[in-house]
């Protein structure tokens, strides 16, 4: 009886340094199967593209049901750059990190596709380049995946967080860029993860930054991160609306730029 057919790996496979590991189209052997083993890779996370899909869909459709948007053209454009964004990511070594965060705490995965999706509705609604923002998308994608090196414990907590707490969950910024800077990523994409918690008044962190200082699109991403976490229901507190969360970043214009929160109204409000 002639054996079972060997499935093939879909993808190149790069360890944690972003060294390739194994090519496309590598039969998986047992030894195969054994390597991939002693590096923590699952044959799972690297041959569920379909679901990986399926799950960008149904975050992407549950977004749009949850926020006002007057323009669908701009939120079909989104919606695709930030899927074919992933979607190639696997391709590349840093495409563990897409695998990481759908793994790691659901709220937070879903927070980074909304917070892309807004991100790139804004970017595209101000005239950006296609190639800014597939750029734009990447960094806001990622702009949290610095929390992946902090506890579940600490992001999950219900209370409110004591200094110690406060002082760990802000470094992820720096843990962020850290992580992702040893990889072939446009510069801009990690200025977006490092700057998106300063604020124009120099209010922020983690380097208290004002506006000078901050690149454009970071600016843009700290917009589409703010409203995306007051409206939606965390551990530690309950949603807000979406007229609500504009109306309160409006009142904070010295740290929002004001001309990108006139785009989200015009994008988001009827």
């Amino acid at each position: 009886m002639e054996g079972k057919k060997l499935r093939e790996l879909k993808r190149d496979i790069f360890d944690n340094k972003g060294r390739l590991l194994l090519s496309k189209n590598t039969k998986i052997t047992p030894n195969i199967k054994n390597l991939l083993y002693k590096h923590g890779i699952s044959l799972t996370e690297i041959d569920d593209s379909l679901k990986v899909e399926e799950r960008v869909n149904k975050d992407i459709q549950k977004l749009k049901s949850h926020i006002n948007h007057r323009n669908n053209h701009i939120f079909s454009k989104a919606s695709n750059v930030l899927k074919t964004q992933i979607i190639e990511s696997r391709e590349k070594p840093w495409g563990i990190y897409c695998n990481a965060l759908a793994n790691y705490i659901d709220w937070l995965y879903t927070h980074s596709i909304n917070v892309a999706i807004l991100s790139i509705m804004i970017a595209a609604k101000s005239e950006y380049s296609d190639t800014k923002l597939r750029t734009i998308c990447l960094g806001a994608l990622f702009h949290d995946v610095g929390k992946l090196l902090i506890p579940k414990k600490i992001i999950n907590k219900g209370t409110t967080l004591d200094e110690f707490e406060i002082q760990l969950m802000r470094q992820h910024c720096e843990l962020g860029k850290n992580t992702l800077s040893s990889y072939d990523l446009d510069p801009l994409c990690l200025n977006i993860i490092y700057q998106h918690h300063e604020r124009l008044d120099g209010s922020g962190y983690p380097n208290g930054l004002t506006s000078e200082d901050i690149v454009q699109e970071a600016k843009i991403v700290m917009i589409a991160d703010s409203i995306d976490a007051m409206t939606s229901n965390r551990p530690y507190k309950k949603a807000c609306s979406i007229e609500e969360s504009i109306k309160y970043l409006e009142k904070e214009s010295n740290k929002y730029d004001i001309e990108h929160l006139k785009t989200v109204k015009e994008i988001l409000l009827f």
